[in-house]
């Protein structure tokens, strides 16, 4: 299932290219046609990992997180509500888990 998801993923990515508030740079660039199983071989934060320097960074109420590319690179994508209200997504380094950015108003 995990890399049914992870090639949907990148199939998706390839089509529709990212926008998000700002540039940033990851750990794993991703190009066009990236072999899946070297790919998630670097990944070292897992997704509770991910959730958990989410929640350290944000007061907000955490709805979803996917690892995804943006800018270019794979990220784990954060999107929650914060105390106002209003959606916002943080991106970490799937690496190193690092916050490398956080876009205002998230997916709509």
């Amino acid at each position: 299932m995990k890399e049914l998801a992870l090639k949907v993923f990148i199939a998706a990515s390839v089509i529709a290219p990212p926008a998000i508030a700002g540039d940033f740079e990851g750990s794993i660039k991703m190009g066009l046609f990236e072999d899946e199983e070297a790919v998630m071989e670097r990944v070292k934060i897992n997704i509770v990992e991910a959730i958990e320097i989410a929640k350290k960074k944000t007061d907000g109420f955490i709805m979803e997180a996917e690892l995804e590319k943006e800018d270019g690179y794979l990220v784990w994508g954060i999107e929650f509500l914060d105390k106002n209200n209003k959606k916002q997504e943080l991106y970490i380094d799937p690496v190193t888990g690092e916050v490398l950015s956080m876009e205002q108003g998230g997916k709509q």
